[in-house]
């Protein structure tokens, strides 16, 4: 990965030098009044970090689940688990408040600004690259997700951080295969990548395919990866689509909720 940071930025020091000033910026904005502003806890975001506690102290949600790949919610709904995943070291470090439950999306969203410049790079050049971080840096919504811990947050950036990877992956099939694995971990951060994520990478193969920019064993390789790791989140939302009993494993529960 130093290589490919090495060829983004190659050695023009006014790209780079522009690249980390925003950056600082971006994160200086994020972390003035940071586990302050917004005042108090948002209700999904209070549940989110007392499920990350439970985790933390006893590997288990606040319902007693051991490792469990989708909470429940509000006793009758459902909550994504990776950003509460992500809480667990934060909280072991810093203790149970505010700072640690929502220092994962800071870190994230932070690195996200960054995605935006080498994605923009990637699809379209440096100097339009660069503008729309600056205008990353200094969006609103951007801004307040950073913020607030809430388990959707992460969605964006993980799958910007897969789609680098994918993009990479066309030129060095490791960045490929690994940016399935980031594909498949989208489906830990928000509902709606099951039926827009899949989609994506679907209509993506088969433009890869016809450009012969892949190979039909390079594709279905993706589609291992991907399937292993979004395995579990899809037997959870068959359970209680289908009303199937809970499924314990070593390693982690399928609920039906």
């Amino acid at each position: 990965m130093k290589k490919v940071w090495a060829e983004e930025f190659g050695s023009d020091r006014k790209r780079v030098a522009a690249f980390w000033l925003i950056l600082l910026f971006a994160v200086i904005v994020r972390c003035i009044g940071f586990g302050s502003v917004p005042g108090g806890v948002n209700q999904d975001e209070a549940m989110g970090a007392v499920d990350g506690w439970a985790l933390a102290q006893y590997g288990t949600d606040r319902y007693g689940v051991r490792l469990p790949v989708h909470f429940s919610a509000w006793q009758v709904s459902q909550m994504s688990v990776l950003l509460s995943y992500c809480m667990v070291p934060f909280i072991r470090l810093l203790g149970f408040g505010i700072v640690a439950v929502r220092l994962p999306a800071l870190l994230i969203s932070c690195a996200g600004v960054a995605l935006v410049y080498l994605v923009g790079k990637r699809l379209f050049d440096e100097r339009l690259a660069l503008t729309v971080m600056g205008l990353t840096a200094i969006n609103p919504w951007h801004f307040m997700q950073s913020r607030w811990a809430l388990d959707c947050n992460l969605f964006p950036h993980v799958f910007l951080l897969a789609f680098y990877l994918l993009l990479l992956g066309l030129e060095k099939r490791r960045y490929l295969y690994l940016s399935m694995l980031f594909f498949g971990l989208t489906f830990y951060c928000y509902g709606i990548a099951v039926y827009s994520v899949l989609p994506f990478l679907a209509v993506y193969a088969l433009w890869c395919l016809w450009k012969k920019q892949l190979r039909v064993g390079e594709v279905l390789l993706c589609v291992l990866i991907f399937g292993a790791v979004a395995l579990p989140e899809i037997l959870v939302m068959l359970i209680n689509l289908f009303h199937w009993d809970t499924i314990e494993t070593p390693l982690f529960t399928m609920s039906h909720f």
